[in-house]
C-alpha cells in the first residue's frame, strides 16, 4: 500500500512539473499554444474530470493564477536565455572550462528546484480540498497517462 502511494505521489508530481515546465507539443494539451493557455486547458479538464464543486474550483483557479504568475516572474528574469548565451560563449572557446559549465548548470538547476518546490506546495494545497473519491480518480487518470507515455 505504501509503495502504491509513493508511486502515485511521484506520478502526480512528475505530471504537474511536466505541465508547468514542458514546452513540447507531444500530446493534445500542448496544442493549445503558450503555457498559460495550456494551464487554463488543464484546469478546465481537471474541473470536468474530477467534477469539482464550487469551493474546489475557486481553490484550483487561485492555484492556477499563482502558477501562471510564478511562470511570468521566472520568464521576465529571462535567465534561460542568459544561461544559453553563456553556454554558447563557452562552447565557442578553444577549450571548455569545467567550472564555468558547472556554474551555469547549477544556476539553471536552482531555478528548476525553486519551481519544483513551489509546484509541490501547490499540489499539496489542491490535494487537501479533494474528496477521497476524487483523489482515487485523479490517481487512476495519472496512471493511465503514465502508461500511455511510458510504454516499455
Amino acid at each position: 500500500m505504501v509503495y502504491k502511494v509513493i508511486i502515485i505521489s511521484t506520478a502526480i508530481l512528475t505530471f504537474l512539473i511536466l505541465l508547468a515546465a514542458c514546452r513540447t507539443k507531444f500530446s493534445h494539451c500542448w496544442a493549445h499554444g503558450d503555457s498559460e493557455k495550456r494551464i487554463n486547458w488543464l484546469a478546465k479538464k481537471i474541473t470536468s474530470e474530477l467534477d469539482l464543486n464550487d469551493d474546489q474550483q475557486i481553490t484550483l483557479n487561485r492555484i492556477k493564477e499563482e502558477i501562471m504568475a510564478k511562470q511570468r516572474e521566472f520568464r521576465s528574469a529571462n535567465k534561460r536565455e542568459e544561461h544559453l548565451n553563456r553556454f554558447l560563449d563557452e562552447i565557442k572557446k578553444d577549450s571548455l572550462d569545467r567550472e564555468v559549465l558547472i556554474k551555469i548548470t547549477d544556476e539553471r538547476l536552482n531555478h528548476i528546484n525553486e519551481m519544483r518546490t513551489f509546484l509541490i506546495d501547490k499540489l499539496i494545497e489542491f490535494h487537501a480540498v479533494l474528496t477521497p473519491e476524487q483523489k482515487e480518480k485523479l490517481a487512476e487518470k495519472i496512471i493511465k497517462l503514465y502508461e500511455k507515455y511510458h510504454k516499455e
